[in-house]
C-alpha cells in the first residue's frame, strides 16, 4: 500500500492548506525574526558599546514580534497543533466540532484582519518633528 504523498499540504479534516501558502508563510516567519534578531542585536551593541541606542528599536520590534505571532497563527491553528483547553471540546462532535473549528479560524481571520486594518492606520512619521509632546 502506498500512502498518499502530502509533503504540500497540511492535512486537517477534509480541506488540506496549499503547500505553497505554507512556504510563503515560513519564509515570511522566517525572515521577520531574522530581521528581529539583528536588530536587538545592533541596538544592544549601540546601546553597550557607543551609549547610542537605535531611536525606535523597541517600538520596532514590539511590531515584528506581532507580525511573528499572527504570521504564525494560521499554520498553527490550521494544523490543529494550538495550545486549547479541552474543558468543553469533549462535547462537540461531528458537525458542531466542524462548526467549532469554523468558529474560530473566522475569529483568528477577524483579528488578522483587524491587526492589518490597525496597522495600515498607523501615520507614517516624516521627520523627529512630526511627533507631538506628550500633554
Amino acid at each position: 500500500m502506498d500512502e498518499p504523498d502530502d509533503s504540500d499540504v497540511i492535512m486537517t479534516g477534509e480541506i488540506a492548506l496549499p503547500g505553497p501558502l505554507v512556504l510563503s508563510l515560513h519564509v515570511m516567519i522566517s525572515l521577520v525574526a531574522f530581521c528581529m534578531m539583528s536588530l536587538i542585536f545592533v541596538d544592544v551593541v549601540m546601546r553597550y558599546a557607543f551609549n547610542s541606542p537605535l531611536p525606535g528599536a523597541f517600538e520596532v520590534e514590539q511590531f515584528m514580534l506581532a507580525m511573528l505571532v499572527f504570521l504564525s497563527l494560521p499554520i498553527v491553528v490550521w494544523a490543529d497543533e494550538n495550545i486549547s483547553v479541552a474543558l468543553f471540546a469533549g462535547w462537540f462532535r461531528g458537525r458542531a466540532a466542524r462548526l467549532l473549528k469554523l468558529t474560530i479560524m473566522a475569529v483568528n481571520v477577524g483579528a488578522l484582519y483587524l491587526m492589518g486594518a490597525l496597522v495600515l492606520r498607523q501615520p507614517v512619521p516624516t521627520s523627529p518633528s512630526h511627533r507631538q509632546p506628550a500633554t
